[in-house]
């Protein structure tokens, strides 16, 4: 064999070796894409499971008028997840029931803006807490245990 036929077997097994370093490193790769996408997966599965179980306990406090208990578990709720559209949801909804129609007002905007898709919704205790504040019925004092 001569020097030149040597040196083409050698870079032969070296570009061999080549490849499958590189289908080596594709697929670590490939498996920590995987292994990271799961995780958020897992994670965002987890933080709905949270959310919806946070406006389960906030409707049914609400629907037995349980409005103070409401408002501190929706005020923590916010100090831990400040852009929790259910807590500033309730929020608002005890703020309408207590007649406090800038609170109320305030509070379903902010709701509006974090959760467009809920404007059908929102947009009736809008409209009715505008109405009652240029009516002048706004509540003068707001109930310190809403704050």
């Amino acid at each position: 064999m001569n020097d030149e036929q040597e040196f083409r077997n050698l870079a032969l097994r070296e570009l061999r070796h080549f490849k499958w370093l590189a289908v080596a490193t594709f697929a670590v790769f490939l498996l920590c894409g995987v292994a990271i996408g799961t995780g958020a997966v897992l994670i965002g599965v987890a933080v709905y499971q949270e959310e919806n179980s946070f406006a389960k306990t906030a409707e049914a406090l609400f629907d037995s008028g349980k409005f103070d208990q409401l408002q501190m578990v929706a005020t923590a709720r916010l100090i831990h997840y400040p852009i929790d559209v259910h807590a500033f949801y309730y929020k608002a909804k005890i703020h309408f029931q207590d007649k406090q129609w800038a609170e109320a007002l305030a509070l379903f905007e902010q709701t509006k803006r974090l959760e467009p898709a809920w404007s059908d919704v929102l947009q009736p205790y809008i409209d009715q807490s505008r109405e009652r504040i240029a009516d002048g019925q706004d509540a003068a004092t707001p109930n310190p245990a809403y704050n």
